[in-house]
């Protein structure tokens, strides 16, 4: 299962308590987490970013595995290009994005005439 988001001062989220958090600390935080999650699961199956490039290719999408390696390399990218490598990786995101709605909904009810 793929890591999830910090959630957490001590998991690597800056507090909310006391002055207001810079917006680009908050990005940071999501930036660093959604490359943990990429870069954990080529560990885990043991992919290179040549790999990640011929596996990205069947599925048509062509990046070369050096542009690859600096798009992941500067924690910036977008949330379809997460979502392709992952599904080049073989995760199952379609699962992923399913389990984030029912957890909404299951949000919804707990906190019913909260303000969407």
């Amino acid at each position: 299962m793929p890591p999830r988001p910090p959630q957490r001062r001590s998991e690597g989220l800056p507090s909310t308590q006391g002055e207001p958090t810079p917006q680009s600390a908050l990005w940071a935080a999501w930036e660093n987490a959604a490359h943990a999650l990429l870069v954990n699961e080529m560990r885990r199956q043991r992919v290179t970013y040549k790999e990640l490039s011929l596996r990205l290719a069947a599925l048509g999408i062509q990046e070369t595995d050096n542009r690859l390696n600096r798009r992941v390399t500067r924690k910036v990218f977008s949330a379809a290009f997460l979502m392709a490598c992952l599904a080049a990786l073989g995760v199952d995101v379609t699962t992923l994005v399913r389990e984030a709605g029912q957890r909404d909904a299951r949000q919804k009810e707990e906190r019913p005439g909260a303000v969407e």
